[in-house]
C-alpha cells in the first residue's frame, strides 16, 4: 500500500480539511484502501454508533446515513436489522464501494455543506459517524434537524478537541436554545483511531444523540 494514505490521515490529525473539494479529492483517493486502513487503525466508529442506533432508533425508521463513505456504517446498521437506509456522500468513488454492499435503499452524491435535497421531516433519523470533523460550522446539523421529523433522532460523532476548543459544542448548545433539538446522550471521550500513531490516545471523540424538537 502506498504511504500517501498514511500521510493524508496524519495531516488530518492536526488540520482536518473543511474545503469540500479537498475532502472529496482525499476520499476519492482513499476509497480503494479505506476499509483496510480503518481496520489497521482500529477504528470503532461504526460499531459504537450502531449501539446508539439500537438504543434510540426503531427498526422500521427511514434513516439518512450522512457521509456514508464506503458503506461501513450502513452495513453495521443493516446487520442489526435497520434496512430502510438512504446514504449520501461527497465522494463518488466511496459511493461506488458502498453500492456493492447492497445495504442501502438509495445512494446519493451530495455536498453536506450545501442544503440537502429532501423536504422537511423526510427522515425518522439521521446518522453521521466520523464525518463532522470536515465542516467549518454547524450548518449540516441544522439541515439534519430540518430533514428529520420532530421526535426523530440525530446521532453523530465529533472530535473532543473540536467540540471543546473549536466551538462546536457551543454551537450545538445554541441549537438547543433555539428549540431545534435536545441532547439525550453524550459518551465519555473515546479514542478515535487508537491504532494510528498520530491519533492513538491523543485525539478522542464523543458520540452524541439528540432528539429533534421542531
Amino acid at each position: 500500500m502506498s504511504q500517501e494514505p498514511q500521510s493524508i490521515s496524519s495531516a488530518w490529525a492536526n488540520n482536518p480539511p473543511v474545503n469540500a473539494s479537498k475532502v472529496e479529492a482525499d476520499y476519492d483517493f482513499l476509497a480503494d484502501d479505506y476499509d483496510d486502513l480503518i481496520k489497521q487503525w482500529a477504528y470503532e466508529g461504526p460499531r459504537i454508533g450502531v449501539e446508539l442506533a439500537k438504543q434510540f432508533f426503531s427498526l422500521e425508521d427511514l434513516i439518512l446515513d450522512a457521509g456514508c463513505g464506503t458503506g461501513l456504517t450502513g452495513e453495521f446498521l443493516y446487520n442489526q436489522g435497520f434496512t430502510n437506509i438512504i446514504g449520501v456522500d461527497i465522494s463518488q468513488k466511496s459511493l461506488d464501494k458502498a453500492v456493492q454492499r447492497q445495504v442501502y435503499r438509495e445512494l446519493v452524491k451530495a455536498n453536506l455543506q450545501e442544503p440537502l435535497s429532501w423536504p422537511d421531516n423526510t427522515f425518522d433519523a439521521t446518522y453521521c459517524i466520523g464525518v463532522l470533523t470536515y465542516f467549518p460550522n454547524h450548518f449540516p446539523l441544522q439541515e439534519f434537524c430540518r430533514v428529520t421529523r420532530p421526535g426523530g433522532w440525530v446521532i453523530f460523532s465529533q472530535r473532543v478537541d473540536l467540540f471543546e476548543d473549536g466551538g462546536h459544542g457551543t454551537e450545538y448548545n445554541s441549537m438547543e436554545s433555539q428549540g431545534l433539538w435536545q441532547q439525550k446522550y453524550i459518551s465519555q471521550p473515546i479514542a478515535y483511531l487508537p491504532g494510528h500513531s498520530e491519533y492513538a490516545q491523543k485525539i478522542l471523540v464523543y458520540y452524541l444523540a439528540y432528539q429533534v424538537t421542531q
